[in-house]
């Protein structure tokens, strides 16, 4: 296991009050991923004006061996049916042009959160007019079903990561299916071309060149638009541990890889996550 960060991540981040944004976050009891996930680009995107909320709770029904959300106890954590609403006030109130919007997930819930996915972007349509609407959605317990709750409400991107190759996939996310969230992609551009589509890839698990590269065209051939990839950092407690620490070099080359192989829009850094800048992705990616 590697503990030792290396200088490229280590560099100081851009630090400036975020004290509007944590305040309105509290006063309408809304939570963000930034912060349950322990995000290295939060003060960046706070003093860009940029977030990423969580609904659904706060606490996973899934163990996947990367993560730094709490797995949640048995008992069932009752479902908020007011937070689309106060996520949707909170927007409106910071002026956030960009909304992304992702989740825990919540296999013990019948439609795995979709309802809840739709009724977050029908009221940010309602409430926040102008607000385009980014969505990190789970796999909503394999179900095409759920997932086309979300798409009648037609947000501008909807994004579902893959997070690791193939050859991992088993271990890092316990639970999913690497198929069906192919197939969850393929479904989207299928059912809604207009919506753009995005997923996202963690280095430094123990993958290969050869295999981040086959995983790249998978994501392509599936309809995917737009790709992020980012350094794996263990949270305390993780049960993956790193690998490795990818060079920025690397990085930038597996960038004009996936941009070779077809991708809208790409974002490959140490520091990149899924959502680190979304709206200038979703800029870059163009009409989809």
């Amino acid at each position: 296991m590697m503990d030792r960060l290396p200088e490229w991540l280590r560099q100081p981040l851009p630090v400036r009050s975020s004290q509007e944004f944590s305040e309105t976050l509290s006063e309408f009891g809304v939570n963000t991923v930034c912060r349950e996930a322990a995000c290295p680009n939060t003060s960046f995107c706070f003093s860009k004006r940029q977030l990423s909320f969580l609904i659904l709770g706060r606490r996973c029904t899934r163990r996947c061996a990367f993560c730094d959300i709490a797995l949640r106890p048995a008992e069932r954590e009752p479902q908020d049916r007011f937070e689309p609403g106060r996520v949707a006030a909170a927007v409106s109130r910071l002026g956030i042009k960009y909304a992304v919007i992702t989740s825990v997930t919540r296999d013990d819930l019948s439609d795995g959160g979709a309802s809840v996915f739709a009724a977050a972007v029908k009221n940010l349509r309602e409430s926040a007019r102008g607000t385009r609407v980014e969505l990190l959605i789970p796999d909503f317990g394999r179900s095409f079903a759920a997932l086309d709750l979300v798409l009648e409400q037609k947000p501008e991107v909807i994004g579902h990561n893959i997070e690791t190759v193939p050859a991992l996939f088993g271990r890092v996310k316990p639970g999913s299916d690497l198929d069906f969230s192919l197939a969850l992609l393929r479904r989207i551009k299928m059912r809604e071309p207009g919506i753009r589509t995005k997923s996202s890839l963690m280095l430094g698990m123990g993958e290969k060149t050869l295999e981040v590269l086959e995983v790249l065209r998978m994501l392509k051939d599936n309809g995917c638009d737009m790709v992020t990839l980012g350094q794996y950092i263990a949270p305390p407690g993780a049960a993956f541990p790193v690998v490795e620490f990818v060079a920025p070099e690397r990085f930038r080359a597996l960038g004009d890889a996936a941009r070779e192989i077809g991708f809208k829009a790409v974002f490959s850094g140490p520091l990149v996550r899924s959502s680190f800048m979304a709206e200038t992705l979703f800029k870059e990616a163009g009409s989809a």
